[in-house]
């Protein structure tokens, strides 16, 4: 026991001397005197995928099981909840820059060690661990990182109080050596790398005599999917490019030409959607035929939950009428008149000048 005593009390004037001299955790048994430790968040994506709309969310717990560290006693943390409060980042806001990248970061996230709640605690280390808590937002592969937060009690005075903190990755493969400048956690929302995802692509086409192929056509699609999910969207045309973000069972309001697309994007199998041509007013089109004379044809889409594919919907409006004739028919008869009444002349005439 004297030993054990003696080697406590080395531990402990070591630990104070660290936290005199202000030593940063360079080392993975070095604590850090900043009780705070940053979340640094990234979430992987797809270009032209929207932000998964979740709230990311921490929990501190206590480790299975501790063992003496180097002869200092390890403690499990006592009151995980208290003793150390979570911020929670903020979700990349969900909008057409976003949508473009292949990496966001939620940002604002922080762990904070409340020190002065270790005062009377015992002598050691007390141990806690961090980890992502998992929800269900469909396609998005959660965290499995964790790290151990060791807060380091010494004896000072007649008290004892947290001199130094650690932060150390579970696994060693997540991360390399001490970290206490910061937890990284990565999620992954690459949805069309899973064969399952699709894109849903609207085709427009003009046709006919008495088609004006330079004109537009207004459509309205629903794309139904997790609560809280949301697709980026885009149409083709250069020139006049719409593209936006819609939530799950907004309507997409957008037109589109001859030889021109709607494309969203991120569909899983489960999603549903309904594409729907308007009237030029916005009204719905009655039957087939739209208020300025087009025939509408659309097809139901191509989709194949299990393939791989794209689900597609080609539209087609056709305006064929036949060519007017009937000035040409109506004159017949008086053309016949004038080619009458002409031989006619000619005959009196000819008699005439006989005469």
């Amino acid at each position: 026991m004297k030993h054990y005593g003696k080697l406590t009390a080395a531990a402990a004037a070591g630990f104070m001397a660290l936290s005199a001299m202000g030593v940063a955790p360079v080392f993975a048994d070095g604590p850090n005197t900043d009780w705070d430790v940053d979340i640094i968040k990234t979430i992987t994506k797809d270009k032209n995928t929207a932000v998964p709309n979740e709230q990311f969310k921490f929990t501190v717990s206590q480790p299975e099981s501790v063992a003496p560290e180097k002869d200092i006693p390890m403690h499990k943390g006592t009151a995980p909840d208290t003793d150390i409060t979570v911020t929670n980042p903020t979700t990349p806001t969900t909008d057409t820059n976003n949508a473009a990248l292949t990496s966001v970061s939620a940002t604002g996230g922080k762990i904070v060690v409340n020190k002065d709640v270790f005062a009377g605690r015992p002598v050691g280390i007390h141990r806690y661990v961090v980890s992502e808590t998992k929800g269900n937002v469909e396609d998005l592969t959660y965290s499995d990182a964790k790290y151990n937060v060791d807060v380091f009690v010494t004896v000072s005075g007649d008290t004892t109080a947290a001199t130094g903190l650690r932060v150390t990755p579970v696994d060693s493969s997540k991360g390399e050596g001490s970290k206490a400048n910061g937890m990284n956690f990565t999620n992954d929302y690459t949805k069309q790398t899973n064969a399952n995802i699709h894109n849903l692509v609207v085709t427009k086409t003009v046709t006919g005599n008495q088609a004006d192929m330079n004109q537009q056509f207004k459509f309205n699609t629903v794309v139904t999917g997790a609560n809280g999910e949301s697709f980026y969207w885009e149409t083709s045309d250069a020139q006049k490019k719409e593209s936006g973000i819609a939530t799950s069972g907004s309507t997409i309001t957008c037109s589109l030409g001859n030889n021109e697309t709607l494309t969203v994007y991120g569909l899983s199998k489960t999603d549903k959607f309904t594409v729907n041509e308007t009237n030029a007013d916005g009204s719905a089109i009655t039957g087939n035929k739209t208020s300025d004379g087009y025939t509408v044809t659309q097809t139901e889409n191509a989709y194949v939950a299990d393939s791989g594919e794209n689900a597609t919907v080609a539209v087609n409006n056709d305006r064929t009428g036949t060519i007017p004739t009937g000035i040409l028919m109506s004159a017949a008869p008086y053309a016949g008149l004038v080619g009458l009444g002409g031989i006619f002349a000619g005959l009196f005439f000819r008699r005439k000048r006989e005469d």
